[in-house]
């Protein structure tokens, strides 16, 4: 499988979106929802000031699913990520004007379908970012290895091997909402 991670600059509830007791990435990250496959995990790590490796989320992708379909059956427009509406003529409008207000930031949301991640295997820490231990600070953005600059990072890895970032999770954290979104702006990610 693939481990996907990246810093979630902008925590603001919709991208990723943890609302009852479903996690989606609906927006933002284009290259990764066009990517992640069921079965990849995909991490998130606090933006500075925080140090770089607390960990903001972190869930195994359960299912890929096309724009239309996710908002027909996901109790969409109530989500937090519920910015767009598909009307019947093929035309999409926004349902929150602030949010990404421009063409090219619809676009960028549209070229990706939804990513819904597993329960099971989903924990959301929000405001509540969780610091790696030393054995797995390689995974944050500027651990060892990683790179530090813009953009995502993407390995394949034994998710469920004895010292990965998954397994330590189960043994720690039971899966869920540990922590709400950091932020409340509604400019985007």
């Amino acid at each position: 499988a693939r481990f996907y991670r990246y810093v979630l600059a902008d925590d603001n509830g919709t991208a990723p979106c943890p609302q009852d007791g479903l996690l989606t990435l609906a927006t933002c990250k284009p290259a990764i929802r066009r990517t992640a496959k069921p079965g990849d995990l995909i991490a998130a790590f606090a933006p500075s000031p925080f140090p770089r490796d607390m960990l903001a989320y972190a869930g195994r992708v359960l299912e890929v699913v096309e724009w239309p379909e996710y908002t027909a059956r996901h109790a969409y427009p109530r989500r937090n990520d519920a910015v767009y509406a598909f009307l019947p003529d093929g035309r999409v409008t926004r349902l929150r004007n602030g949010y990404h207000p421009t063409d090219r930031h619809l676009a960028q949301d549209l070229s990706g379908p939804v990513l819904l991640f597993d329960p099971a295997e989903t924990w959301y820490f929000g405001e509540n970012p969780q610091a790696l231990p030393a054995h797995l600070q390689w995974c944050s953005i500027g651990g060892q290895g990683s790179g530090t600059g813009r953009g995502h990072r993407v390995d394949e890895v034994a998710l469920d091997a004895e010292e990965s970032l998954l397994t330590w999770l189960k043994r720690t954290y039971a899966p869920g909402f540990h922590g709400a979104p950091r932020g409340r702006s509604t400019r985007g990610c």
